[in-house]
């Protein structure tokens, strides 16, 4: 796996760095090369030249001599990458509502922890096995299609059913089991459930409080009581590593 590491402090540079060797030792079946950049202008300059990183740990805030932040680095990414996983390092729990429109699969605190990069590291590899664009297998009426995982927003139960709302609208999947079951096929790295008949993809989740998910798509929802603890627990870890 390609690995590019933007962070104009050094030490952290160097840690998040160090932690990809010790996971490279721990999985010698794959391997890593690891590339370091102090601003986003060298990364960009880099991956201008074909170097199509599988996942990128991006600072957010860089000195004032930078053109652009993080985020901005980010949407340069994705314009042309769709598929690599972003990991956001910040000193700050306030930045979260622009990770969604990136696709960001985590926020990491500083001083970023071991078992916060293994994590990330090992996201990519699983992803790496399953196909850079995963899909999810539907049961429709009139056969069986595929959705690609990054795509879905969210999926709810209904008599019989399941409205699966993507990007592009929304397809009805028949259930011939009980919805307990029937989202096991969701990956729960990309998916939370929200609802006794409710599951939402955390890519499109913009802020979130005790009681409340707020979706980029302008809706928002309550979260059921036996959820809330859970759902807050998953949903800090994924926006800022706690």
């Amino acid at each position: 796996m390609l690995i590019a590491v933007c962070e104009d402090d050094r030490n952290n540079s160097n840690e998040i760095t160090a932690l990809c060797r010790e996971w490279e030792i721990l999985h010698p079946d794959h391997p890593l090369v690891t590339h370091a950049y102090e601003t986003p202008e060298a990364l960009l300059n880099a991956h201008e030249r074909s170097l199509d990183y599988d996942l990128f740990f991006l600072d957010i805030e860089f000195g004032q001599n930078a053109s652009m932040n993080g985020y901005r680095l980010a949407q340069i990414i994705r314009e042309n990458n769709r598929a690599s996983i972003i990991v956001f390092i910040t000193n700050s729990k306030n930045y979260l509502q622009q990770g969604y429109l990136v696709f960001a699969y985590r926020y990491l605190l500083k001083p970023v922890s071991k078992t916060d990069v293994f994590d990330c590291l090992d996201h990519c590899m699983r992803n790496t096995l399953a196909g850079s664009d995963p899909f999810l297998p539907i049961i429709k009426k009139d056969g069986t299609s595929r959705i690609r995982i990054k795509e879905i927003i969210l999926a709810q139960s209904g008599l019989h059913s399941v409205a699966i709302q993507t990007i592009n609208g929304t397809e009805t999947a028949r259930l011939y089991e009980s919805f307990e079951d029937y989202i096991k096929i969701f990956p729960e790295e990309w998916f939370v459930r929200v609802q006794k008949g409710l599951v939402v993809n955390v890519l499109y989740i913009t802020r979130f409080t005790k009681e409340n998910v707020y979706l980029s798509t302008g809706v928002d929802f309550c979260i059921g009581r036996r959820y809330r603890s859970s759902v807050y627990k998953r949903l800090q870890q994924f926006f800022v590593g706690g």
